[in-house]
């Protein structure tokens, strides 16, 4: 599963419990996010504070100690280390004052959400970055299987029509909803039920 097409899994969804204890904790959807997304098992700990002493994450991960001018790219984990049991969450942006996470169980909401953070609060604060990042598939590509395929400005029938690829090639999807896939061009979307995934 590519990085943005988990993201709207996940918000699918609501809540992920993965091992059927305490609820929909944030160490329940970086389980199944890091297990789906980045391929790589065995990656947990007793709680999330503690993900970085975890010998599989020390060898798939760079461990970066949050900096003064350190942005966390897109993809990475974010670990905070500050209160109990610490807390974890997918970086979707960042910049040099804030980073946007995708978690769940930040101050007691047991569902996914997409939270704002500074980089202050709750520290000592870690950012797990993907050695390999191919291990993040931002997108996929699809082989067009019709002679003609309308191409839309959102995904489904109901939006307007912005042209038609008639050549049968192949194109990169970078989003997908339901059976629709957004092209990498910005074109717009497409109907993948007639494509091939390549």
């Amino acid at each position: 599963m590519y990085f943005d097409e988990a993201v709207n899994k996940a918000k699918e969804l609501g809540a992920i419990d993965t091992d059927g204890y305490y609820g929909c904790q944030c160490m329940d959807l970086y389980n199944w996010f890091v297990n789906n997304v980045y391929g790589i098992k065995d990656v947990g700990a007793d709680c999330a504070r503690n993900i970085i002493y975890n010998n599989n994450v020390k060898k798939n991960f760079k461990i970066v100690k949050n900096y003064g001018t350190y942005i966390p790219p897109k993809g990475a984990i974010a670990v905070w280390q500050g209160w109990q049991y610490g807390h974890v969450g997918i970086v979707l942006k960042a910049s040099l004052m804030t980073f946007t996470c995708l978690e769940q169980n930040w101050n007691g909401h047991q569902y996914v959400e997409e939270i704002t953070h500074n980089y202050w609060n709750g520290g000592p604060l870690y950012f797990l970055e993907p050695i390999d990042r191919s291990m993040i598939d931002y997108g996929f590509k699809v082989k067009v299987t019709c002679d003609a395929l309308r191409y839309r400005s959102g995904p489904s029938t109901s939006y307007k029509i912005n042209g038609v690829i008639r050549d049968k090639g192949i194109y990169t999807i970078v989003d997908v909803k339901n059976n629709w896939g957004k092209l990498k061009s910005g074109a717009g979307w497409i109907c993948l039920d007639y494509t091939v995934r390549v």
